[in-house]
């Protein structure tokens, strides 16, 4: 099943910044480009499962919370922890 990867902009921006300014801003675009690649696809078995339909996943340097909706299954939402 195919899904849509919505990023938090407060969120997506903030790892940005924070790698920006260590120098490797190439390292954590690399790492939101391969977690959309893999929650593009059947985003609901990917990482690891939390309560409810909360999921983790790690793409070292980043580590994304996410939800995948369990009635839908069309998009999956990633966003800062606060």
């Amino acid at each position: 099943m195919k899904y849509r990867v919505i990023w938090d902009p407060d969120a997506f921006h903030d790892l940005l910044r924070h790698w920006t300014a260590a120098g490797k801003p190439e390292s954590a675009i690399a790492a939101f480009d391969q977690i959309e690649n893999i929650l593009s696809i059947d985003a609901h078995d990917q990482g690891e499962s939390r309560t409810g339909n909360r999921r983790i996943l790690l793409v070292p340097p980043v580590g994304v919370i996410f939800f995948t909706p369990l009635l839908s299954r069309k998009k999956c939402s990633c966003f800062k922890r606060g």
